[in-house]
């Protein structure tokens, strides 16, 4: 069934990152503490907060916007003078979300509230807890991580029980302003709705939500700021998976900028009055699928005739795997500034609620000062948020702590002390950078990130243990002479030793050592401090001064770092050559006739394969060959404690007709990431052909994608592989039989070493004696 924009956009939502708006709290009167306090401070609610957002299984936690929780939380812990003012801060911010957590001083541990914790009468009671595999709360449906409580329905299931409403805009009003959304919603026991903002800009779709459950009518707001260069933008409300909701007297609101006043915008049929009973409301775009509806009923309104109601069935699954914590269970945890918390991580639910405990703060008060909170994505406190949500994410869900030699509690530290002295935005993107770097993870990255849009017309190579020119190439419709040729050595850029350049890029990079130099190679122009550049280099024994301008969209990612063949060639009239990265599944079937009849084949894997290339090994064995096993791990509790297993999964390739017989060559290097270190390990495990070249980057397992506060987006392994024996993969890669390298002289005169090496090895055995196994090719 053809879908639209808008429920694309509610499957996308459901899981993307609330944008509110943030004011400060009054602190006028406050001398602040010094910066070593703010910093424990914010350390303490650091910790709280990746315990209460992921594990704590209470309903009004689950349905708290964290971003805007976030910002407000840091401005009202920061300047505690003290251990006591800091403990009341913190009550006052999680109570209202999670009565049933103590926070004491640590040593002196309160009794457990059994009244709540372990009632007497359980015998129609549910239990409540988290249980995630992977991280799938930030996730959209193109990863495959999931997160849900036990007996809750869960908005990241079957992306066929979806129901939106919603309305184009026409963006051109709105960019560069501030757009809110303002609606009445009830939702039946146990139910969640969203309110939801899609903008797309230059092809990037952005999503803004918030979840809503309230068994009486209440309005909620959304808000966002258009981007400038906006292309599309569309609001509504969905659910999915999760029973009934009613909405109406629907408002949108204007403004240029956070000082001016609100204005009414147009949006049609607004309070839903205009359309019939029983029938989808005119001026809304409906989504709604057989056995779940989307129609305009007359019982039960906020305001006129008319409300719309929105009703899926509930699924029958209530939980992802069969372990979860045991009832009344709690973990004990320490946050620092000598205060520990108790936090219980599974709670009983009667009628659709979890227990709260009598006296309970209201969450509604906590809710209404979110909800009115003026947002400015700059600044102290949106920076330390963001690195708040960015430490917790990875503390309690990346895979490969066991394996990265990291004190990940003294990222938190640094990456806070650095927030609170950024100045700009710019200075905050390298503290961020710097904190996924510490990961070690060559999926690892930050966005938006100038990286990707400044570079120099030019590639940049090591070789002979030197930074060297290796290729040039002007950009598209710019007359220019570039000055470096391929061969000369790069000694300083603006007069700081080249070598330092790299230093420092690495120190932003996420990856295994021979990945970081790779990637900081391609984007050195990045971390230099000038634009236009002054190079010093030496060609032929002389030193050379050129100047390089930067340029944005520079094609260096398509020039390449070699002198390929062409994708399929004949090499010495008995040799073929594949390029995987280059040539399409399709062409490379076409081939496969030819290969199957050559004496020698090489295959060129120096980088990523097209789709589809991983097929190659079921013509390379008559046997069945298995994938690397893919494991997801299960948590229920945090700091990654007593994993509940993994959910593993590998793919099996049968042979296939016809078979490749001949002599088989595979290049590889440190550009080889993720997909084709999955082909490679293949490769490496069945003798499938001697592989020559560089270490491949030790980065491999399925992507996540997290969205921070504002724009930001961090990306990395959600996923642990190993190696087919069990050993360790990560950082490692794959490491060929043969070493092989370009030197410099080789790069001067256009020659591709690797390849050559490759050659010389098939042309003699074919494949790596035990004695050339682990050797450097001499160059």
């Amino acid at each position: 069934m053809r879908r639209s924009t808008l429920v694309a956009t509610a499957l996308v939502l459901l899981t993307g990152a609330a944008a509110l708006t943030y004011t400060y709290r009054d602190t006028l009167d406050l001398t602040d503490p010094p910066r070593g306090e703010q910093v424990e401070n914010l350390r303490a609610f650091a910790t709280l907060y990746g315990y209460v957002r992921y594990f704590h299984p209470s309903d009004a936690a689950a349905n708290t916007d964290w971003d805007a929780f976030a910002i407000h939380g840091v401005r009202q812990v920061r300047n505690a003078a003290n251990r006591a003012e800091l403990r009341a801060e913190l009550e006052a911010l999680f109570k209202p979300i999670a009565p049933t957590i103590q926070l004491y001083r640590t040593g002196n541990e309160l009794p457990t509230p059994a009244d709540v914790l372990a009632p007497s009468d359980t015998a129609r009671l549910n239990l409540v807890a988290w249980q995630h595999e992977g991280l799938g709360l930030h996730s959209s449906e193109r990863y495959p991580y999931r997160s849900r409580r036990t007996n809750r329905a869960s908005s990241a299931d079957d992306d066929s029980t979806v129901a939106s409403v919603g309305q184009h805009l026409d963006v051109a009003r709105f960019r560069g302003k501030q757009v809110r959304l303002r609606m009445d919603i009830r939702t039946a026991p146990g139910s969640e709705a969203y309110l939801f903002f899609m903008v797309r800009d230059d092809g990037q779709n952005q999503h803004r939500f918030e979840l809503v459950s309230s068994p009486s009518w209440s309005p909620h707001s959304q808000t966002i700021t258009v981007p400038p260069t906006a292309r599309h933008l569309s609001v509504g409300a969905a659910i999915r998976d999760l029973g009934t909701a009613w909405l109406d007297d629907a408002e949108l609101l204007v403004r240029d900028g956070p000082n001016d006043a609100w204005r009414r915008a147009k949006l049609r049929n607004a309070g839903f009055e205009s359309g019939r009973r029983d029938q989808p409301p005119p001026g809304w775009e409906v989504e709604d699928y057989p056995g779940h509806r989307a129609s305009l009923v007359t019982d039960k309104a906020a305001v006129g005739k008319h409300a719309l109601k929105l009703q899926l069935p509930s699924r029958s699954k209530l939980r992802l795997f069969e372990e979860r914590p045991r009832p009344g269970e709690t973990v004990k945890k320490p946050l620092g500034r000598g205060l520990s918390a108790r936090m219980p991580v599974a709670l009983y639910s009667r009628d659709g609620q979890t227990l709260r405990p009598d006296g309970a703060p209201p969450v509604e008060n906590l809710r209404a000062r979110l909800d009115t909170l003026d947002l400015s994505y700059s600044g102290t406190d949106f920076y330390s948020a963001n690195v708040v949500v960015a430490w917790n994410v990875f503390q309690h869900f990346y895979p490969y702590f066991d394996v990265v030699d990291v004190n990940w509690d003294n990222v938190l530290t640094r990456s806070l002390q650095r927030a609170l002295s950024d100045r700009s935005d710019d200075e905050f993107r390298r503290t961020l950078q710097r904190l996924v770097a510490r990961l070690q993870d060559g999926h690892g990255r930050v966005s938006p990130s100038p990286v990707l849009n400044s570079e120099w017309p030019l590639v940049l190579e090591q070789a002979g243990g030197k930074v060297v020119v290796a290729d040039t190439a002007s950009p598209a419709g710019v007359e220019s002479d570039i000055c470096p040729e391929p061969g000369d050595v790069l000694l300083t850029v603006d007069g700081t030793p080249v070598e330092e350049t790299l230093r420092y890029a690495e120190r932003h990079i996420s990856g295994s050592p021979q990945y970081k130099t790779h990637l900081a190679l391609r984007t050195l122009a990045a971390y230099a401090g000038q634009d236009p550049s002054v190079f010093t280099l030496r060609r032929d024994g002389e030193r050379v001064e050129c100047t390089v301008r930067r340029y944005s969209n520079a094609p260096t990612r398509q020039a390449r770092t070699d002198i390929r063949p062409a994708p399929f060639d004949t090499l010495q009239s008995d040799t073929y050559y594949v390029d995987l990265t280059r040539l399409s599944w399709a062409r490379v079937q076409k081939k496969l006739g030819q290969l199957s009849r050559a004496r020698r084949v090489i295959f060129d894997m120096r980088g990523y394969p097209e789709s589809g290339n991983h097929r190659t090994v079921q013509h390379l064995s008559r046997d069945t060959l298995q994938s690397i096993r893919l494991e997801t791990p299960q948590f229920i509790y945090p700091d990654q404690e007593r994993l509940a297993g993994y959910d593993a999964s590998s793919i099996a390739y049968p042979p296939k007709e016809p078979q490749i017989g001949g002599n088989v060559a595979f290049l590889t290097s440190a550009g080889a990431i993720s997909y084709a270190e999955a082909l490679m390990g293949v490769v490496e495990h069945y003798d499938l052909g001697v592989i020559v070249g560089g270490a491949t980057a030790g980065a491999n397992g399925t992507l996540n994608r997290t969205e921070l506060i504002g724009d930001y987006v961090v990306s990395w392994t959600g996923k642990r592989v190993r190696k087919h024996d069990g050993s360790q993969h990560h950082l490692v890669g794959i490491r060929p039989d043969i070493e092989a390298e370009r030197t410099i002289e080789g790069v001067r005169n256009g020659q591709d070493e690797v390849l050559e090496k490759a050659l010389e090895v098939l042309r003699s055995s074919g494949r790596a004696s035990s004695s050339e196994r682990g050797t450097t090719a001499s160059n």
